[in-house]
């Protein structure tokens, strides 16, 4: 049972054991991945036994399938920074038949496996909302096409998520969208939380760049993340001999953005980086850029305000990260490179006033934690083994 003292939330007096269902676990440079990381190793810290079906892509989980190459495709996947699991139903049920809650991290074969196994066990299944139709019709020029991503949002309501009693919708705008096209589970907005490895810290530049404004972007290099949109801005910013771009992540276009950046005077900085070495980057930069026209959150957005730095966001419908800009000047039309260029020029022209913003981003990117959503994850895990399993709606 739940118990109160004092308005806190203390632990349930009986640990559950949690299953997370996912395809890819362990990869260092996938959000999602990275999120469930940090709630299971929350969950743990709060008592519970929680174990991982996933694929043994990058590390080996507590109930490992084989990763399933996609045929034709298997390349882009890979440079998106992605893989799969093979579905295999007899070590599926063994791992649902293991656990008191199971909860679906993604949407594709291997949850929708699990869902229907834990339907057909009795067992309470929760699921999670973190990727919009538009994050995979993108990398195909399909983002665009309405008829297509609502077929794929309906799909993965029928093939998945109608076996969950209860989704985690990272944004009230997941939520909404959920809403509107039929899901008819409990909707939880639970944002992914900050980990405590971004407090505010800021730190002074290394000497290459000490006299330049550094703008710092992260995130695949993919169509919908639109770095294209930040290069134009800096190539025709008249303060374009003083920035300097620093680009945090890889894929499929990073060989399109690096030409492109060929007219800047500084060039700009292209690599993956471990969390420890974003977290010392985004103590360096000046200024925080995220010009992705669909976002579900938006982790690094918040990891950059709760370390200090001010964001300017592309001002998208698709893009919930829109929400967490603390004011108009931190904003811009999505695509327009021209309005992207005179937030650039306003914060590099505006330091004082920007200096004074940066505790402001970090506090309120900090009220939301990962240990205060791993709470809230419990509750919604609590209230759904309660009402007991085999849902569908």
């Amino acid at each position: 049972m739940e118990k109160r003292s004092a308005g806190r939330l203390l632990r349930p007096e009986k640990s559950m054991k949690i299953l997370f269902v996912m395809d890819e676990f362990f990869a260092p440079n996938n959000g999602l991945s990275i999120s469930a990381q940090r709630f299971t190793a929350e969950l743990r810290a709060r008592g519970h036994d929680v174990r991982v079906l996933a694929g043994d892509v990058c590390g080996v989980p507590e109930f490992p399938l084989p990763e399933f190459r996609v045929p034709i495709f298997d390349g882009l996947i890979k440079r998106q920074g992605m893989s799969f699991a093979r579905a295999d139903d007899e070590k599926i049920e063994a791992a649902v038949r293991w656990a008191d809650v199971v909860h679906l991290e993604d949407c594709f074969v291997v949850a929708g496996h699990a869902a229907r196994i834990a339907g057909r066990l009795g067992k309470p299944c929760t699921g999670a909302f973190h990727l919009y139709p538009e994050n995979i019709t993108s990398s195909i020029g399909l983002q665009w096409a309405v008829p297509v991503n609502d077929a794929i949002l309906v799909g993965f309501r029928d093939y998945v998520f109608r076996y969950c009693s209860d989704i985690h919708c990272p944004t009230q705008d997941v939520a909404d969208r959920l809403l509107r096209r039929g899901y008819t589970a409990r909707l939880h907005v639970i944002s992914n939380g900050v980990s405590d490895q971004f407090p505010f810290r800021r730190e002074e530049k290394p000497a290459l760049y000490r006299d330049r404004f550094v703008v710092l972007a992260v995130g695949r290099f993919s169509r919908e993340k639109r770095q294209d949109v930040l290069i134009r801005a800096a190539a025709e910013s008249k303060y374009r001999d003083r920035i300097q771009l620093v680009f945090a992540g890889q894929g499929p276009l990073e060989g399109r953005y690096r030409r492109m950046a060929r007219r800047l005077p500084n060039a700009p900085e292209f690599r993956f980086m471990s969390q420890a070495e974003l977290a010392d980057a985004m103590a360096r930069a000046d200024l925080y850029v995220h010009a992705a026209e669909t976002e579900v959150e938006g982790m690094s957005c918040m990891e950059a305000m709760s370390s200090g730095l001010v964001p300017v966001i592309a001002d998208s419908p698709r893009s919930s990260s829109r929400h967490f800009a603390p004011d108009g000047r931190c904003l811009f039309p999505s695509g327009d490179a021209d309005a992207l260029r005179q937030r650039l020029e306003y914060w590099l022209e505006h330091e004082p006033e920007r200096r004074a913003m940066e505790r402001l981003c970090s506090e309120r990117a900090q009220e939301n934690s990962v240990k205060n959503s791993a709470a809230k994850l419990e509750r919604m895990f609590l209230e759904a083994c309660r009402e007991g399993g085999g849902h569908e709606a």
